[in-house]
């Protein structure tokens, strides 16, 4: 396993790539997908702050204005055409290409996200998983994803939710990657505390990946995504946890928590994601199988001290249970309801009955 607290570039031959001889990685998007009347949400970046950021349209209509629409296509800037439309921006879609996963991130101590959605699918049970409506609404699949832009879009200054880490292949285009290059306690929360204003800094850092490239980065990395005007691109992407990493997580998470405008989506999940890991713990610690995550010994995040896998083991289960971690509190706020919705059902029963 690794340490890192800055993206990973790795160029070609880590991931598998969409190419097809004599077809755009787009084109091979679109003729994976079997039902094009879905619909899917496209980011619409010249809608006011008080109105959705986004519009529903079916995979057709997307298709036809990447596939067909010259004007979508146009790679003139200058065209009074092309300047007067606002590109669109696919960010939440499903990958439907198999086996795109970076093999440098594939050993199952990269995998804890994977583990955690296998638990919440497949419950207790290892056989293969029989997934009920309840069981799917309470998971939104962040294990991988696609990106799908048109050339011209940006999305500013942010943190990805639930402090995990992430990945992107570029399948297609030039894609902009910008980071905030390790900025110091008062930067990183002087940041955080107004992500949406104009911050001046010489932390900020950017590189324009190309096809075939990944850029792996941990969770807490401030970055901003950009795509150059004329060019449509198509990225794979996902989320993971490492087994090493865990420590920065949990913190990770409670500064995120603490200010939710930081994240670029809502951070709905995190006693799901922490019940889960503090379980598989404690199985570990039973079944005398922490090395095979921790390896002999752990290094402390942002120090060069170590631990042994109990102590470490030990210190994470202590950090999920800590009543001040802010998915605690909401669980005492969430207990205090229901025990005074118990308390008033229990006093309205006991005065019909004097009654």
């Amino acid at each position: 396993m690794f340490h890192v607290d800055l993206p990973v570039i790795v160029s070609e031959g880590v991931a598998a790539e969409y190419a097809v001889e004599e077809e755009r990685p787009i084109e091979t998007f679109f003729k994976w997908q079997e039902d094009h009347d879905r619909t899917l949400s496209v980011q619409v970046p010249s809608n006011l702050t008080s109105n959705n950021s986004y519009k529903v349209h079916t995979l057709k209509q997307v298709k036809d204005t990447f596939l067909y629409n010259d004007k979508q296509n146009n790679n003139d800037p200058e065209d009074e055409d092309f300047k007067n439309k606002t590109p669109w921006n696919v960010l939440d879609t499903q990958n439907p290409v198999p086996g795109t996963y970076p093999r440098f991130i594939q050993h199952h101590r990269c995998q804890l996200l994977h583990s955690i959605k296998s638990a919440v699918l497949g419950g207790m049970t290892a056989q293969r998983m029989e997934v009920t409506t309840a069981t799917v609404a309470s998971w939104k699949d962040n294990v991988d994803w696609t990106l799908l832009s048109e050339g011209g879009n940006l999305t500013g200054p942010h943190m990805d939710a639930h402090g995990l880490d992430t990945w992107i292949t570029v399948q297609e285009g030039a894609f902009g990657f910008g980071w905030m290059a390790r900025p110091t306690p008062k930067e990183y929360l002087d940041w955080m505390q107004d992500p949406l204003r104009r911050t001046q800094s010489d932390k900020w850092r950017y590189l324009v990946l190309k096809p075939g490239q990944t850029v792996f980065f941990p969770g807490g990395l401030i970055h901003w995504v950009f795509r150059i005007k004329g060019y449509q691109t198509l990225a794979t992407g996902g989320h993971n946890i490492r087994w090493n990493a865990l420590e920065h997580w949990l913190d990770t998470m409670a500064l995120q928590k603490q200010y939710e405008d930081t994240c670029n989506e809502e951070q709905d999940r995190i006693n799901l994601f922490c019940d889960h890991v503090k379980h598989f713990i404690q199985k570990r610690i039973k079944q005398g199988t922490l090395e095979q995550v921790f390896g002999e010994s752990v290094l402390i995040w942002g120090s060069e001290n170590r631990r042994s896998p109990i102590d470490h083991a030990n210190r994470i289960i202590e950090m999920i249970d800590d009543p001040e971690q802010p998915w605690n509190a909401a669980k005492k706020g969430k207990k205090a309801r229901e025990g005074a919705v118990k308390a008033q059902r229990a006093s309205a029963a006991a005065n019909s009955k004097r009654r």
